[in-house]
């Protein structure tokens, strides 16, 4: 039996959390000029369904589009994150009060939501995820 789509749902939820704690302690390594070898990184609770998502609009999408050329599909999931960012931003702020990645004032920034200057690293996340989502459906569970 394949994996249920609330289990990849839970494990696209980790792996974004790992992904997101990773990226935060390298950029702030880098923002210390390579000196606070701590290596602290962050996430928020609300990434965990946020990432957890992926189960719902990233594997439908890549199953549509895993025919198209790697740069196209890879532009193509940055629309997608960026619009999910973007949304799930705006809905934490309206409900709760506050965007947790509040981007308000950051140069490239669009509504203190998204951030253009992500986009490279959007895309690589995306292609390390098409190999992931592959793998997960072809997981069985006895």
């Amino acid at each position: 039996m394949p994996l249920s789509v609330w289990i990849r749902f839970v494990v696209y939820g980790f792996i974004g959390w790992g992904f997101e704690i990773f990226f935060t302690g390298i950029k702030n390594w880098i923002a210390s000029g390579y000196k606070d070898w701590s290596l602290r990184g962050k996430s928020y609770i609300w990434m965990f369904p946020i990432y957890g998502l992926l189960a719902f609009f990233f594997e439908p999408v890549h199953d549509a589009i895993r025919s198209l050329f790697w740069p196209v599909r890879g532009a193509i999931y940055v629309f997608g994150f960026f619009a999910v960012e973007f949304i799930t931003g705006w809905l934490l702020k309206v409900t709760t009060g506050k965007c947790p990645w509040d981007y308000t004032g950051k140069k490239y920034s669009f509504k203190g939501f998204i951030r253009w200057d992500y986009a490279p690293i959007w895309f690589v996340f995306c292609m390390a995820i098409e190999p992931l989502h592959d793998w997960l459906m072809r997981v069985s569970v006895k």
